[in-house]
């Protein structure tokens, strides 16, 4: 039996008037034509949400390539950044291992200064009774003054004079005791004054480098918080 039929069967044997008929079919009437408006208002609704979302598909999509694309950026950025936290830190160990190098060398500076002091004083004993054993006097450090300035009035007028020979003549060879301990500290200061502008060159590089690193790292931790 079909539907309908079968419903109208069920009516009719449910013993109703032909009014409450009318008026049960009124309600039902009203009520699928209420359904109707409800289903035809979400439908509208529908539309308009599938019309805003087909709008915004291209912003969303190019939203979406602009994080994808943000994403990689900051992976990279931090690669780079860790791979400078590492180079800071590989600098500062080296920093470190230079420092206690020339600590080392400034102890051991120390040490052969000492020791060139006690040479310089047994050799001053040494060439005093050589000199006083082959029976010549020693030069006085008045007359040895005046023979040194001679001596470098001679080598600073001449035109072909070369950095070996004025080291010999001013810094090598001496003619007495006072001479050569003069000599001694002369050669004294210029160890000294190499070393501190070793010194200095090296805290000038290790400030560079760790300007130059605390830079990178600044740059690239600002771009990580953008």
């Amino acid at each position: 039996m079909f539907p309908v039929a079968a419903a109208t069967s069920k009516v009719l044997h449910s013993g109703m008037t032909l009014t409450e008929l009318y008026v049960e079919f009124t309600r039902v009437q009203e009520e699928l034509q209420q359904q109707k408006n409800e289903n035809a208002k979400l439908t509208q609704e529908l539309k308009h949400i599938i019309a805003e979302i087909e709008e915004k598909t291209p912003v969303i999509n190019q939203r979406m390539l602009e994080y994808e694309k943000s994403k990689e950026t900051i992976t990279c950025l931090r690669s780079q950044l860790a791979g400078a936290l590492a180079d800071y830190e590989k600098m500062l160990e080296e920093r470190n291992d230079a420092k206690r190098i020339s600590n080392s060398l400034e102890r051991e500076n120390s040490r052969l200064k000492s020791q060139v002091l006690d040479l310089n004083r047994q050799v001053q004993v040494l060439l005093k009774e050589i000199e006083e054993a082959r029976g010549r006097s020693i030069l006085d450090h008045r007359d040895n003054d005046k023979s040194q300035e001679e001596e470098e009035e001679e080598v600073t007028s001449t035109d072909d004079i070369t950095a070996d020979k004025v080291i010999s003549r001013h810094l090598v060879t001496f003619r007495d005791i006072v001479e050569i301990q003069r000599k001694n500290q002369q050669l004294l200061m210029v160890i000294r004054d190499l070393s501190k502008q070793h010194e200095e060159l090296e805290k000038k590089l290790s400030s560079d480098i760790s300007m130059k690193f605390e830079k990178d790292i600044a740059v690239l931790s600002t771009q990580l918080e953008d």
